[in-house]
């Protein structure tokens, strides 16, 4: 008769066969894994040893992370952000020390934008000294520098970033409509990120308080973002304000934050959204959207005389 072992004691047996090989016989897995890792090791111990080397590489990932980044959507962009993310990532933990230096380093603008630009892909704890020589960036003459101190520090998203130092570049009438406009994305990125948001919805009233034409449509963008996160519906009339922005993706923007406010009286502004005299069909959805937010889930498409009827009945 066939003896049969306990199931419990002839899984430990896999278990403990698998979990070890026998003596004198090498684990393949730990051998590839002890060779990957000295091959960083030695990637690292070469670029260290090769500056400018570092640099252009690092330049090449940040353009190529851009690049993607602006063309998010599908399936490919997002996975190339995503490994292009984690590279950074990883270039920011182990070159820390040399790219702290060359963001300190005045004397030559190109590396150090460079190296703050990667910095903001620093991961605690490392990311607790790399917030000090990103900010000093944004006060550097050179445009490219603050370019990248505004995105990197987007891309931080560090709570502890004083919203001002963002407002002083965004107001700043010597830099390029794109460096402004960056700074308001990093300023809306950091305030989903903080407890108490009121310091950057002071900056969104104020930004969307002046004559329309006043910032530049990136700018608004943000804005008119940030001030939709509050959800608050006293700031209606303020967003209604830039739905005939003539920019499409400031008036989708408006119409998205109308949405997240759920005031009905908004109603009206958004109805001149679906209409035929809105020209761009992403402004239309936006609009489609957010009368939808205002009435509780009913979508009536693009029929401006049943939505008319929609909120003349009430939600």
């Amino acid at each position: 008769m066939l003896h049969r072992a306990p199931t419990l004691c002839l899984l430990s047996v896999v278990l403990a066969a698998c979990s070890s090989a026998p003596e004198g016989v090498k684990d393949p897995q730990a051998e590839a894994a002890a060779r990957d890792r000295r091959r960083l090791a030695e990637e690292t111990e070469r670029k260290l040893s090769d500056p400018g080397r570092l640099i252009t590489d690092l330049d090449k990932q940040l353009d190529a992370y851009l690049r993607y980044r602006l063309t998010t959507g599908s399936v490919q962009s997002d996975t190339e952000v995503a490994k292009l993310g984690d590279l950074l990532e990883r270039q920011a933990r182990d070159h820390l020390e040399f790219l702290i230096a060359q963001s300190n380093q005045t004397e030559y603008p190109r590396n150090r934008a460079i190296a703050i630009g990667t910095l903001g892909f620093a991961k605690p704890p490392e990311a607790e000294r790399v917030l000090d020589p990103i900010l000093n960036g944004l006060t550097d003459p050179n445009q490219e520098v603050v370019a990248n101190a505004v995105f990197a520090l987007g891309v931080l998203a560090d709570p502890r970033t004083p919203p001002g130092a963002l407002a002083r570049v965004i107001d700043s009438g010597s830099l390029d409509s794109m460096t402004r406009g960056g700074a308001a994305w990093a300023l809306h990125e950091i305030q989903g990120k903080v407890a108490d948001p009121a310091p950057m919805v002071e900056i969104w009233l104020r930004v969307l308080g002046q004559p329309i034409d006043a910032q530049p449509g990136e700018v608004l963008v943000s804005a008119l973002r940030g001030l939709g996160r509050t959800r608050l519906p006293e700031h209606r009339t303020l967003a209604e304000r830039f739905v005939s922005h003539p920019l499409p993706l400031v008036r989708s923007a408006a119409a998205i934050a109308l949405g997240r406010m759920k005031d009905p009286a908004a109603a009206a502004a958004l109805l001149a959204l679906i209409g035929p005299a809105e020209s761009n069909e992403n402004v239309r959805l936006a609009a489609r959207k957010a009368l939808q937010a205002l009435a509780g889930g009913i979508d009536r498409g693009y029929d401006v005389e049943e939505w008319k009827r929609v909120f003349e009945r009430g939600v």
